[in-house]
């Protein structure tokens, strides 16, 4: 199984994280992408699998730029970033998405527009699936980590008494 690492896309895809001329925004990005390479989503076993981890990695870069719009009222819509990606019809160009593996991804055909419509509907996915992995983890895990007012906590304790 091979990993897609921080560096890889730092070499590839850097232009989706140049909203700053500070460079603070890829420093935010490598901090971003340890935890989906610590959850396994930066594993692929073949090429469909690749391109997954790079939709994954575009959703995060989306984030990013819908944080700086709604926040600095700067980055790029979605559609925007899915333009600036780079693609290749070549099988073993491994700094590009294909647009024949991303179509079959997406169930489309591999026409120009179409692509650009699977990439956009396929990140809006993975960041929907993503988003979870940011979550904090609950506090109560019996609960779910949500109480109502005046609900008790039912917590069962077992003492054994050695003589």
């Amino acid at each position: 199984m091979d990993e897609l690492s921080w560096e890889d896309f730092d070499k590839i895809f850097w232009p989706l994280f140049g909203i700053w001329v500070h460079g603070g925004d890829r420093e935010w990005a490598k901090l971003a992408w340890r935890r989906p390479a610590k959850s396994g989503l930066a594993s692929y076993d073949d090429d469909h699998e690749r391109q997954v981890v790079i939709i994954r990695f575009v959703a995060v870069a989306a984030t990013y730029h819908r944080f700086c719009r709604m926040t600095f009222e700067e980055g790029d819509d979605l559609d925007v970033l899915v333009g600036e990606l780079n693609y290749s019809d070549e099988p073993y160009d491994n700094d590009k998405l294909n647009p024949f593996l991303v179509g079959q991804l997406g169930g489309i055909d591999a026409d120009a527009a179409d692509v650009s419509e699977a990439v956009v509907r396929l990140v809006r996915t993975e960041h929907s699936r993503g988003v979870s992995i940011y979550r904090p983890r609950p506090p109560f895990p019996a609960t779910g980590g949500v109480r109502r007012a005046g609900q008790a906590a039912h917590v069962t304790m077992s003492h054994s008494v050695n003589a």
